[in-house]
């Protein structure tokens, strides 16, 4: 079977919702690496990918692009779906949510051993984007980080202007633009 049917079959399944037939198209020990986070195995995987599903029931992904080559194949596209339940405690709001997401998933023997995925939280084309990256609670006018999906962090004061964008686990020296006050921060 070419790689990219490999990958095409991966997706479908994904957007089925058949976690038993998903199971058997990856390795037992399959390592997920999601964005910066530390790697993740099959069970931890599949929690998140209901986490979507739960928010958008709808949600189904949208592919552009498949590159494979040898052990690799990329792939290139958004998720798609309507906010129509709870997703990472923020309650539905009706928004339709495109968000782009780039893959790699590398295979043995015609299964998944090992899959990267990049989701673009901040960048969502979405009425709003909190949806993805909700903010957290502060006072008017101070800064605060809010949480993509993914461990990306963006400084948001509760204007909702944003004021940069952080990759998790980074010291970020952070200036609020409104008061010129520098802080820095663990992400």
């Amino acid at each position: 079977m070419d790689i990219r049917e490999i990958a095409r079959n991966l997706y479908a399944t994904i957007d089925a919702r058949d976690w038993d037939r998903l199971a058997g198209l990856v390795s037992p020990d399959l390592a997920v690496h999601l964005a910066s986070a530390n790697p993740i195995g099959f069970d931890d995987w599949r929690k998140s990918l209901t986490e979507f599903f739960v928010g958008f029931p709808d949600g189904h992904h949208v592919i552009d692009d498949y590159v494979g080559d040898a052990d690799k194949v990329v792939t290139r596209g958004r998720f798609q779906g309507t906010h129509t339940g709870i997703f990472h405690g923020v309650a539905p709001s009706g928004n339709c949510v495109s968000v782009g997401v780039i893959n790699i998933d590398r295979v043995e023997n015609g299964i998944v051993v090992e899959h990267f995925g990049q989701l673009d939280g901040l960048g969502a084309d979405a009425p709003d984007r909190r949806i993805l990256a909700p903010p957290l609670e502060a006072p008017t006018g101070v800064p605060t980080l809010s949480h993509s999906v993914h461990s990306a962090a963006v400084l948001r004061r509760q204007d909702g202007a944003c004021s940069g964008f952080y990759t998790a686990r980074q010291l970020a020296k952070i200036r609020d633009r409104s008061t010129g006050k520098q802080t820095a921060v663990f992400l």
